[in-house]
C-alpha cells in the first residue's frame, strides 16, 4: 500500500512541475507578444478598407447580401458611410500589413482583430 502511494505521489509532483514549466513559458510569450501589439499601436500607420464589389463594379451598400451577388472584392482608401466593409487594415511604412480588423458582413460586430509581426505572421 505504501509503494502505491508513492509511486502516486511522485506522479502527482512531476504533474505539478510540468504545469509550472508550462505556466512560465505561457507567461513570457504573453509579455513579448504584448510588447509587439504595444509597438504595432504606437506606429504611424496608414488605412485600407476592404468591401464587397458587385457585378456593375459598385460597392455593395446593401445591409444583407446574398451570396450569390457578392462578385468579388476592393481594397479603397476612402468609403462612405453606408458601405459594407469587411475589413480595416493598417499598413506600414514598408507596405506591410501590421493589423487588421474583421466586421461581420451586415456591417454587425466586431469580429476579430489580429496583429502581424514585420514579416506579416500573425502575432
Amino acid at each position: 500500500m505504501g509503494i502505491k502511494i508513492r509511486k502516486y505521489m511522485k506522479i502527482f509532483i512531476w504533474v505539478l512541475f510540468q504545469l509550472l514549466f508550462i505556466s512560465i513559458g505561457l507567461s513570457q510569450n504573453c509579455n513579448v507578444f504584448q510588447r509587439e501589439v504595444d509597438s504595432i499601436n504606437k506606429m504611424p500607420l496608414r488605412i485600407a478598407y476592404l468591401t464587397l464589389i458587385d457585378s456593375l463594379g459598385r460597392c455593395v451598400n446593401e445591409e444583407f447580401l446574398d451570396f450569390e451577388n457578392m462578385y468579388h472584392y476592393a481594397l479603397v482608401g476612402e468609403i462612405d458611410s453606408d458601405m459594407n466593409i469587411l475589413a480595416t487594415i493598417y499598413f506600414d511604412n514598408q507596405n506591410n500589413i501590421r493589423k487588421t480588423i474583421e466586421t461581420w458582413p451586415d456591417g454587425g460586430y466586431l469580429k476579430k482583430i489580429i496583429y502581424y509581426n514585420n514579416k506579416e505572421k500573425p502575432i
